[in-house]
């Protein structure tokens, strides 16, 4: 099953907005105070995906419009210049357009001969998380939105993987760290292989037992798994992995031909799991 990493990009930047607008600011550079979540909804914008992503008012009456793209092209900064004039047209205020992306685009402003639209653009394989980490070694406080986007910076010593580990225990300290770890794990299914994240989700499993991305990080980790085993058996680190996703499903109490057909296995699997982990409790 293909994962649509635009709507995981989407959903994140959305849901992160929303949970740290505060820290927004200082990611963003806004030197403004955010004092209003403004409607999206453009009735009379007719074109294809017609909608904005957030939009707010600042204490000086003013708009902030943000918008999320995988990959910039300039029928979407045409999109967003319609979204940006027609937010300014419903609510009677000028509008600063932000796009969040993770790489270079090849243009960042629409230009014709009636219009010129130049949106201020963050790329974030552009922005360096080695002094980030320093940042935060020599003390400093954490942004959690940048703990959610720190897997997509620039790093001259570490892998996305690594930046994610790393992500995952700075962001522990944070009393929001269930809801980072959601947001860091679907924004990153669509940028390393789902072996390599079924890997991260391991060396973790303590900080997961009550976190809503395990039913989806554990499902699209065993559909890869289960593609390898077809072609050359389910090797020995997959299997582990599997083991440990059963048993963490089966701590919720979930019935046995749910988690099978949740993760695409049997059910003696499952049963199995259960009875080596009865025994081990029994043994303790």
């Amino acid at each position: 099953m293909e994962i649509d990493k635009h709507h995981n990009q989407d959903k994140v930047f959305k849901e992160a907005l929303d949970l740290f607008l505060n820290k927004s600011l200082d990611f963003f550079g806004i030197e403004q105070i955010l004092t209003e979540i403004l409607s999206t909804e453009i009735t009379e914008t007719k074109t294809t995906k017609a909608f904005a992503d957030n939009a707010f008012k600042t204490a000086t009456s003013e708009g902030v419009h943000f918008e999320s793209e995988a990959d910039i092209s300039e029928d979407d900064l045409l999109r967003f210049c319609v979204s940006n004039i027609s937010l300014t047209r419903k609510h009677k205020m000028k509008f600063t357009t932000i796009i969040l992306t993770p790489k270079a685009p090849k243009t960042t402003q629409y230009i014709s001969d009636s219009i010129k639209f130049t949106p201020k653009v963050i790329v974030l394989s552009e922005l360096n998380a080695d002094t980030v980490l320093e940042n935060f070694r020599n003390g400093n406080p954490i942004n959690e939105l940048e703990m959610v986007y720190l897997p997509l910076y620039s790093s001259k010593t570490k892998t996305k993987a690594e930046l994610l580990d790393a992500a995952i225990k700075i962001a522990s300290a944070s009393k929001y760290k269930d809801k980072i770890f959601a947001l860091q794990t679907l924004l990153m299914s669509t940028f390393i292989d789902r072996a390599t994240l079924l890997k991260v989700l391991e060396d973790n499993m303590f900080k997961l037992e009550n976190n809503p991305a395990i039913e989806f990080f554990v499902q699209k980790g065993m559909e890869r798994g289960m593609e390898r085993g077809m072609e050359r058996g389910i090797q020995q680190g997959i299997a582990e992995a599997q083991r440990k996703s059963i048993a963490v499903m089966l701590k919720y109490n979930l019935p046995v031909e749910g988690i099978a057909k949740e993760l695409g296995v049997n059910t003696e699997t499952v049963e199995a799991v259960r009875s080596n982990m009865q025994h081990e409790q029994g043994g303790e």
